[in-house]
């Protein structure tokens, strides 16, 4: 788990860069990491832009202000989370800028 804990500032710094550069090899790579994690029974966790807010899973690093129908909803998702496969149990939250009325 440590080792797995390692590779997560990996994974974010390649999609970082990869949804700057739209890169095929970053793209890989990022891919790559994933499949290896994967192997390591750690999966990323769903989250979109418009899921509702949820703290087991989220952390909400700032609000935003939002029209009504978007209040308490994921506006952006700054860190993927992942969780276990096998148990659902999460590894890491999701970071995330939540919608606030």
């Amino acid at each position: 788990l440590s080792t797995a804990k390692d590779l997560f500032e990996i994974v974010d710094d390649i999609k970082r860069a990869s949804d700057s550069n739209q890169s095929d090899s970053l793209k890989m790579i990022y891919n790559k990491l994933l499949g290896l994690l994967n192997n390591l029974g750690i999966v990323p966790l769903t989250i979109n832009i418009g899921d509702k807010f949820d703290p087991q899973i989220m952390e909400a690093l700032t609000t935003t202000k939002v029209e009504a129908s978007k209040d308490n909803t994921v506006v952006m998702v700054d860190q993927i989370g992942f969780k276990f496969s096998d148990d659902g149990k999460v590894v890491r939250m999701a970071k995330v800028i939540v919608g606030k009325v």
